[in-house]
């Protein structure tokens, strides 16, 4: 081969291989984590706006109601008289997956959510929809009841409240239904449900699922999270 064109394939080769590893390097530096660890909580939420020290701290995954097609608001504070800042869209068109987010607060029945999402399932590239820490109103968020225990307190190791089904009874979400949530602390969310029966219950929740693409795998038993002088607090940290 003449040598002219031995060099231009060379520098062919040399010229595709450095664009894949810019390619790359640029979809690493794209990557963001939208989901906090547990010790960043305290620290984001203090800064996000509409915070104070009446807001409790949470770590729970949730996503988006199927309410509204056109999406949710997000406010500056824990209530309707606060600045909208954002408004974010409904179910995405690509799969019809509802936006997911963080709820790393709570106060005055409002609930504090970090990076809503869309995030396709199984996949490494979620698209923000919303960059920071905004207040939604409860009835905008949802997921799926994995256990049955509602429990007195948001605490590890917390006191049964009540059983929602009897001790040969199959456990489905199905079987009640959540009228309202009215805060949360730690992994618990305070909830008002409502069974088959008509009967309605209050008391904290946490066998919490935020998954639109499969069941979690804790069942009644998650990982108990609480909030504990300011801080997130699981059952496996050492004391």
């Amino acid at each position: 081969m003449n040598p002219k064109c031995v060099a231009f394939v060379r520098l062919i080769a040399i010229s595709f291989t450095f664009w894949v590893f810019s390619a790359e390097a640029r979809s690493q530096e794209a990557w963001v984590d939208p989901w906090l660890e547990n010790s960043q909580v305290p620290a984001i939420a203090a800064k996000a706006p509409g915070f104070n020290h009446g807001t409790s701290l949470c770590s729970i995954h949730a996503y988006l109601r199927k309410l509204n097609p056109r999406g949710a608001n997000l406010r500056a504070g824990p209530g309707r008289n606060f600045l909208i800042v954002a408004r974010i869209a409904g179910a995405n068109p690509e799969d019809d997956m509802q936006p997911e987010f963080q709820v790393i607060g709570a106060r005055n029945g409002w609930l504090m959510i970090h990076d809503p999402h869309w995030a396709e399932y199984g996949a490494d590239n979620p698209q923000v929809l919303y960059k920071g820490s905004a207040w939604v109103a409860p009835g905008l968020i949802a997921f799926d009841m994995e256990g049955y225990t509602l429990f007195s307190k948001p605490r590890i190791g917390a006191a049964v409240l009540l059983a929602l089904k009897g001790p040969e009874e199959e456990w489905t979400g199905a079987n009640v239904r959540v009228e309202q949530v009215h805060g949360c602390s730690g992994g618990f969310l305070d909830i008002t449900v409502r069974k088959k029966d008509g009967t309605r219950s209050r008391g904290w929740f946490a066998a919490i699922c935020g998954n639109q693409g499969t069941t979690c795998s804790f069942g009644n038993e998650p990982l108990m999270i609480e909030e504990r002088r300011g801080k997130l607090i699981s059952a496996t940290d050492p004391e």
